[in-house]
């Protein structure tokens, strides 16, 4: 190769990385949403409503804005029992309002079954790890997000922080460690179904993780209650909030712990009837790109989920992580029973 066209060479390297970072124009939007871009701007729609749990998305949907100036997003936080209700309003009436949701695997598979969601499986998912689509095609996973140990680093010193989940339920630690509350849904019982799944939690760890703790109403106080220093440790905390509370001087440590921390990410989903359909359909596309991939990295603490995108600063790499999805045809399903071993330990 010539030095002319080695710099050349160079030259597009490097403009791929800084469109990546910085965004892209009309005329350089990627080839594979080419055709999506058209048909949105054709149909006329300019808003994209999305069903989120997460208040911290901001930077992605400006960017996506940046990056397609005719669109916005309307990102309405709403999750839980509210946001059944909505759906099933939307349904029942056909005023339909909302175009993607986002929700835990639970939530969206419920959905799926209950009608509330279209198959679309954007262009950009040829990458993407089978674990994290909806065989059927109604729900892909974006990003993910580790759910692990923190502690208190006033507390406790690093050389002390337990490895494993045994040695935090010992008695060393009985009545100092916390956790998001165990109710039959949410993050602590879905990490602890796929511990279950996966053959690595016991009857007697599950009874320890009830008896020794001093359990939180959710995984916002379990954190708080480690940054106030009330308690040592908070398990499985999920760590996209615990590094904005670093950031901040909070006095939080992050371990991950190779016999018990999990990860997992929510499902993105086209609704049924959703009235700005095609920009929706873009907006999900978009989400899979180098440069979505890089604003999940860099602005909400998560894992992308498309190989190649880089790691959130801060937070560990998940390379060892060794746990099997539990199948997304099986999960409700499976999370149903494993209620029936913690219902009779939680009472809830």
């Amino acid at each position: 190769m010539s030095m002319l066209n080695k710099l050349k060479a160079s030259a597009i390297s490097a403009g791929l990385v800084l469109l990546a970072i910085t965004g892209a124009s009309a005329a350089q939007v990627p080839a594979e949403l080419v055709p999506l871009y058209g048909k949105a701007k054709t149909a006329g729609a300019r808003e994209v409503v999305v069903y989120t749990p997460y208040g911290n998305h901001d930077p992605l949907w400006k960017a996506f804005n940046e990056d397609f100036p005719e669109f916005s997003v309307n990102a309405v936080v709403i999750t839980g029992a509210p946001l059944a209700t909505r759906l099933q309003a939307e349904k029942a009436t056909g005023n339909h309002a909302g175009d993607i949701v986002i929700g835990n695997a639970s939530a969206t598979i419920a959905y799926k079954e209950l009608g509330y969601l279209d198959a679309d499986t954007p262009p950009t998912v040829g990458t993407l790890p089978a674990r994290f689509k909806d065989p059927e095609g109604y729900f892909q996973i974006p990003f993910t997000n580790l759910f692990t140990l923190i502690y208190n680093t006033r507390l406790v010193a690093e050389a002390d922080v337990p490895r494993t989940l045994d040695e935090i339920l010992s008695d060393k630690w009985k009545g100092k460690f916390t956790y998001g509350r165990v109710r039959g849904t949410g993050a602590t019982d879905t990490a602890l179904a796929t511990l279950d799944y996966n053959g690595a939690l016991t009857p007697q760890q599950l009874r320890l993780i009830h008896d020794n703790s001093v359990e939180s109403d959710g995984n916002g106080p379990a954190i708080q209650a480690v940054a106030q220093g009330r308690l040592p440790f908070d398990l499985w905390a999920p760590t996209q909030s615990v590094v904005p509370l670093q950031k901040d001087g909070a006095p939080l440590g992050i371990r991950f712990l190779e016999d018990s921390s999990i990860v997992f990410g929510p499902g993105v989903a086209l609704l049924a009837g959703s009235p700005n359909r095609d920009a929706a359909k873009l907006l999900k596309a978009w989400l899979y790109t180098p440069r979505a991939q890089a604003i999940y990295a860099a602005a909400t603490n998560s894992y992308g989920t498309i190989p190649g995108t880089p790691l959130p600063a801060g937070l560990p790499s998940v390379d060892t992580y060794r746990f099997k999805d539990i199948p997304a045809a099986e999960a409700n399903t499976y999370l149903h029973n494993f209620q029936k071993k913690t219902q009779p330990i939680w009472e809830y």
